[in-house]
């Protein structure tokens, strides 16, 4: 098997054969992940490779290091470029689907939500609860009452809120929203600028970027 031939298989097992099983969620984590790997394993592929035609002459551990980072080196400017090319290519990529929650069984789960000073709370149940908002000092709950959209306002930060792992139904979304996914309806946008259309509410509300990976996670599964 010549060197050419070695390359094509190795890439090609990895590509088509090892990444669909390893590579779940498309996220830039797993992108820096896969190009480590890529090189590790190209790099081992040769190693083996040249020893054996060299009846294991250098079949030490400094030089399969050696090997690891000449190719490395000589992969780096095509890796890079692929890399961009896939980020470009997802981030103008436009989503527009519709989301329908599943049923879970927490729906009449309730849902307490309490002041800093302790004393004022607002009980509803997690299928009445629609989206929290940041305003000030205070978090705007909007929920539904007799089937109409009202908002509560409790003295609290939404960090706060979320730090305290109310449901996992309830997803950060951006610095000032938190929305409930089982009133999620619609998708929008792509992964450089998402939005997200809830049921009872007539405008959009905005993702930021550092949420649109895991949201579209979540939907998608």
């Amino acid at each position: 098997m010549g060197m050419g031939l070695l390359i094509t298989v190795l890439i090609l097992t990895s590509e088509f054969v090892i990444f669909p099983f390893v590579v779940k969620v498309y996220s830039r984590w797993a992108i820096y992940m896969w190009t480590l790997w890529s090189v590790v394993w190209l790099s081992t592929g040769i190693f083996f490779y040249y020893n054996f035609l060299g009846n294991w002459h250098d079949f030490i551990l400094s030089s399969y290091f050696e090997f690891i980072g000449n190719i490395g080196s000589m992969s780096i400017i095509p890796i890079v470029g692929i890399y961009f090319y896939l980020r470009i290519k997802g981030l103008k990529q436009t989503l527009n689907q519709d989301y329908k929650s599943p049923e879970p069984n927490s729906q009449n789960t309730i849902i307490n939500i309490t002041a800093e000073n302790g004393k004022d709370k607002l009980s509803l149940p997690l299928a009445n609860m629609v989206y929290l908002e940041a305003e000030d000092n205070y978090v705007a709950i909007h929920h539904l009452k007799d089937d109409k959209l009202v908002k509560t306002l409790i003295r609290k930060s939404l960090k706060s809120v979320q730090e305290e792992k109310l449901n996992p139904q309830l997803f950060r979304c951006h610095r000032s929203y938190m929305i409930n996914l089982i009133h999620l309806q619609h998708l929008q946008g792509n992964k450089n600028k998402l939005n997200v259309q809830l049921a009872y509410v007539d405008t959009p509300i905005a993702v930021s970027r550092q949420y649109i990976e895991e949201l579209l996670s979540i939907t998608s599964g």
